[in-house]
């Protein structure tokens, strides 16, 4: 496709897309939604419980982030081929896609859990001096390490069914675990029904629990539901050539090192914030759950046009996927708007849930201001990167930006903040969104270059 060249999409193609983006993206809007909406009862039940149990949490959880990184990054890289594979018509190499999730999240599980116990205490100290707040920390890694042997291997199924777009009961057992989690916390944090008061560990086990629950209801569902299109036998799965592992992983491997450095530079982010005391860190942890909730349209936006996208182009159709990511960008920049004035307007309601000191609930106000607006360069960049080039597996170009920017620019301009300038926290993080916004004006470039477009025809 010429850069030149313009083509415009029918009214049906239209209406079809609309119709095909509303049919995942819904549902993906609404699982993050329980998701993160756990992580918001999660902050506001232990913030009851005072600052420093916030931020140990919020510390022992930035191992798990790295985790967490590796594991979205191979699902995402490997998944834009499954995209394709389903689009032309091919369930045989989009199960073999299943089956390496399913190892690499069994694989990946295992290694949380080792890790760990192993330099788990250790981990902490990066991110905070404080020995209350390391003691909770590490209270809560030791219990919660085990629900992410059980996510990774649930969200390997959940996130193949965007894919296939079967969503309807993926969907209804997050809204169950959602509510039961909930429950759970309630019982084990303020020892609730004869439960003895755990406190942080209650919020470890009852998360623990209901991931081992949710993982027993994907198996049981997936093997009763027999016209499901994710349901194999155990050779369809892992029945796949080590040159087609070689394959995928290739695509894979970039955006794996690139979530997993995102992950490794914000928590080296999380520990320069957390120069500032204690105060700081848990009003970042606070604020990125507040935001991610306000931002879930965006991760609905930025799944759905994957598989759109990455379906037009599983058919070489490269002029109708570049106008299904036209489109996309437009809706981007729509909810941008949306989502900024949202934050603002829940910024004091929602901070007067916690039970902090009056200049910390203060400090809570501000920087979810700043994060309203630092909304803008983020989302987008993330529906640039997640919804579009990704798809046309152009996953070496955004690892080289991603990595690139967060090295060059956000740990440098994170230490300049806090520790030479010595800025308050909301100044820190408008700075350190600076790096956001170059990456955001390179991603847009790269757009409309087209050069992204179906990569994995080009490297053949």
């Amino acid at each position: 496709m010429g850069h030149n060249e313009t083509y415009t999409l029918s009214p049906e193609q239209k209406s079809a897309f609309y119709s095909k983006m509303i049919k995942i993206a819904i549902p993906v809007i609404i699982q993050n939604i329980i998701s993160i909406g756990l992580g918001v009862a999660d902050t506001m039940m232990i913030g009851k419980l005072g600052e420093a149990e916030i931020a140990g949490v919020g510390a022992g959880n930035q191992l798990f982030w790295l985790f967490w990184g590796i594991i979205f990054g191979f699902y995402s890289g490997a998944n834009a081929h499954a995209a394709q594979y389903w689009g032309a018509g091919d369930r045989k190499k989009t199960l073999h896609v299943l089956g390496m999730d399913y190892a690499v999240g069994a694989t990946i599980g295992l290694l949380t859990i080792l890790s760990t116990y192993l330099v788990g205490d250790k981990l902490l100290w990066f991110f905070s001096r404080d020995p209350e707040v390391i003691g909770y920390g590490l209270a809560y890694m030791r219990v919660a390490c085990f629900s992410y042997f059980f996510s990774f291997l649930s969200y390997a199924f959940i996130f193949n069914c965007r894919v296939v777009q079967r969503l309807t009961f993926v969907t209804s057992a997050n809204v169950v675990s959602l509510f039961f989690n909930i429950f759970l916390n309630w019982v084990f944090i303020f020892g609730k029904l004869g439960a003895p008061r755990l406190g942080v560990v209650g919020v470890a086990l009852a998360t623990t629990i209901t991931r081992a629950v949710e993982l027993i209801a994907v198996i049981i569902y997936m093997l009763s539901v027999k016209d499901h299109p994710l349901r194999a036998k155990v050779s369809e799965l892992f029945g796949f050539s080590r040159e087609f592992f070689k394959k995928v992983a290739k695509t894979a491997s970039p955006v794996v090192i690139t979530e997993a450095a995102f992950s490794i530079l914000a928590s080296a982010t999380f520990a320069i914030y957390g120069i500032l005391g204690t105060s700081a860190l848990s009003v970042i942890q606070v604020a990125e759950v507040v935001a991610n909730m306000a931002q879930v349209v965006f991760f609905g936006l930025g799944n759905a046009a994957a598989v759109t996208i990455g379906g037009a182009l599983g058919v070489n159709d490269d002029k109708t996927a570049y106008e299904y990511a036209r489109i996309t960008v437009k809706l981007a920049c729509i909810l941008c708007v949306i989502v900024c004035g949202t934050i603002f307007v829940i910024a004091r309601p929602v901070s007067a849930f916690y039970d902090f000191d009056p200049t910390t609930i203060e400090l809570l106000v501000q920087v979810l201001y700043v994060w309203a607006i630092i909304t803008v360069p983020k989302m987008l960049g993330y529906v640039f990167v997640c919804g579009i080039l990704r798809a046309g597996g152009d996953t070496l170009f955004t690892l080289y930006v991603d990595i690139g920017g967060n090295v060059l620019l956000q740990i440098p301009l994170a230490l300049l903040a806090v520790v030479v300038l010595e800025l308050p926290l909301p100044f820190c993080i408008l700075m350190v969104t600076m790096n956001d916004c170059v990456k955001l004006v390179i991603f847009i470039w790269r757009f409309f270059s087209k050069k992204w477009i179906n990569m994995y025809n080009k490297a053949a």
